[in-house]
């Protein structure tokens, strides 16, 4: 040992306090094998630091820290169990109470309401300067990236701050289309704003959750005597849309991506559709969403309410069911935060899905167009996402409506769903800047959504 030691020193020369090694000892740093790269929830994060805090402000910490915590879900009962009240009553031992009958005995005020914000028509121009300030502040968004610091306005063009003689590669191109499609720029779209119906609590609907800032969990259901499960583990937000429906009995419903069924579970529940078609592109989905009809309801059940189920094309489907349905719930793909956040498996973040990226708003746009069409006239259309993504929220109904108004005769209202808002107060945080719809935003005390839900009246 004492030999090579000395072997070593020996090749070292020393001068001025410096050591230097012979060629043979020099190793080359190849940065670009030893550089780390990001997972895609990391890059999901990096995303949504760039386009949501601006947007959000100040709530921004507390959504992001609710985010990257664990989820607070609800437990939807399951109508069909022999001893439905044992059930009950061991979620109310745990600190559970029904988020239904508490909204239910909530007195609604006014502090949601879209008509409040602005007692105008959704059209109106000086609404649109308005929302544009409050979003962003009226001033420009800050964006900083490996160039620089970029200024960009929302009605600046992005590709005003392209030097004129770079050259960007396929990749770079659709970075840039990235950065245009993650701002919402209000416009004028031919809607009125119609005040809200009275909410509508469907009484065959339980749901049970703990109260805010208890982060209880609950333990997964149990199967009764029949071997159904007893009840469905859920974020709270998904009943939103459902009550945004106004079921009705003896009603048709379209349930257009239905899968993996969570909302189907909670239509099916209230005891009121007549029927329920149920429509998926994905075959792994569509799979899951037979297996939740299997484990909760009995066959004869699902026979005798007719629900069909379908692998297709949403909109090739509306295509051919054009006026067909009362009720339409337009449940569309999207970013999923807080999937997307802790989850790297069917991570659209993953940068080989950047092309997906870029195409989803055009698919949500055609989907809720489709879904339109295929509502009776007088029916309700409802349109929701669990994204943060005002683009792909307010954003999206305004793009779809612009499309009706340029490519058919069909009229269309936006209601009031302030209402609904204020009913569920007392369980959800809302973002109240919404200008078509509601948010339910997530907090570490109530840690449910992102979900955002929009309700239109098909007038004919």
């Amino acid at each position: 040992m004492n030999s090579i030691l000395h072997l070593f020193h020996a090749s070292k020369r020393f001068s001025a306090g410096f050591y230097f090694y012979q060629r043979r000892f020099r190793v080359k740093q190849k940065w670009a094998s030893n550089k780390k790269t990001k997972l895609p929830r990391e890059l999901a994060l990096d995303h949504f630091d760039l386009y949501y805090k601006p947007v959000f402000h100040q709530l921004w910490p507390s959504i992001r820290i609710a985010l990257l915590s664990r989820q607070k879900y609800c437990a939807v009962i399951n109508n069909f169990l022999g001893d439905q009240q044992k059930i009950i009553l061991e979620l109310a031992e745990l600190g559970a109470s029904d988020l239904i009958n508490l909204a239910r005995n909530t007195v609604a005020t006014e502090s949601y309401s879209l008509l409040k914000k602005a007692s105008r028509s959704v059209g109106s121009r000086a609404s649109g300067n308005s929302q544009l300030e409050s979003a962003y502040d009226g001033a420009g968004l800050k964006i900083t990236d490996s160039s620089g610091q970029i200024n960009l306005h929302p009605k600046t063009n992005i590709y005003d701050f392209m030097p004129v003689k770079k050259i960007l590669s396929e990749r770079e191109q659709m970075k840039q289309e990235e950065v245009g499609q993650n701002f919402h720029r209000p416009a004028l779209i031919p809607a009125e704003v119609i005040p809200s119906h009275p909410v509508h609590f469907p009484r065959a609907l339980k749901s049970f959750t703990v109260a805010r800032g208890d982060v209880s969990s609950f333990s997964p259901a149990a199967r009764d005597e029949n071997g159904k499960l007893t009840y469905y583990l859920m974020d709270a937000g998904s009943i939103l849309p459902v009550i945004a429906l106004d079921l009705e009995p003896g009603c048709e419903v379209l349930d257009l991506c239905a899968a993996p069924g969570g909302k189907s579970y909670l239509m099916l529940q209230t005891l009121l559709p007549e029927k329920l078609t149920c429509i998926d592109n994905s075959y792994s989905r569509i799979v899951r969403l037979r297996e939740v009809m299997r484990l909760f309801f009995p066959r004869s059940y699902t026979d005798e309410k007719k629900v069909d189920i379908h692998k297709a094309n949403g909109v090739a489907f509306c295509e051919g069911a054009l006026e067909q349905f009362d009720r339409v719930l337009v449940d569309v793909p999207c970013f999923s935060d807080r999937h997307v956040l802790n989850e790297d498996e069917n991570n659209i973040f993953r940068p080989s899905c950047i092309s997906e990226r870029l195409e989803m708003q055009n698919l949500q746009r055609e989907l809720l167009f489709a879904g339109i069409k295929a509502c009776k006239p007088g029916g309700i259309i409802v349109y929701s996402t669990c994204t943060l993504s005002l683009p792909q929220n307010d954003g999206t109904v305004q793009a779809a409506l612009e499309k009706i108004c340029q490519e058919t005769n069909i009229e269309v209202a936006i209601e009031d769903t302030g209402m609904i808002a204020d009913h569920f107060r007392q369980t959800f945080n809302f973002y109240g800047k919404c200008r078509y719809g509601q948010l339910v935003v997530p907090n570490l005390t109530a840690n449910f959504g992102p979900t955002y839900f929009c309700k239109l009246h098909r007038i004919k």
